[in-house]
């Protein structure tokens, strides 16, 4: 551990430690979707591109869908539109997920 880090981070910042926060399975995506959808990749619907039956990311359950629900204005950015969580080895989204996403800016010629 770094503990000036730590320091620094917690009481400056008041960030929270996730403790008891474990991997659960390879990948980024296996990380970030029980995060946003309170499930693993194993009990959703599959939406991998090599299966010709799977769905898009679309049919998951995200959690900014309950927040645009009850009012609140929704947004999701990535690092960058090349490589990225949902279409790397996943179908990806087939409509815009939240209400400010960033994907399509990123594409846009410069």
């Amino acid at each position: 551990m770094l503990p000036k880090t730590f320091a620094y981070v917690t009481k400056k910042l008041d960030g929270i430690v996730l403790k008891g926060y474990n991997i659960l399975g390879d990948g980024t995506p296996a990380q970030i979707i029980p995060m946003l959808t309170g499930m693993q990749e194993k009990e959703l619907p599959s939406t991998l591109h090599r299966d010709k039956n799977g769905s898009f990311v679309n049919v998951y359950p995200f959690v900014w869908n309950k927040y645009r629900d009850q009012g609140y204005v929704t947004g999701y950015a990535e690092d960058g539109p090349n490589i990225g969580i949902w279409t790397l080895r996943l179908r990806g989204f087939n409509q815009t997920p939240t209400d400010h996403y960033m994907l399509p800016f990123y594409r846009l010629p410069v």
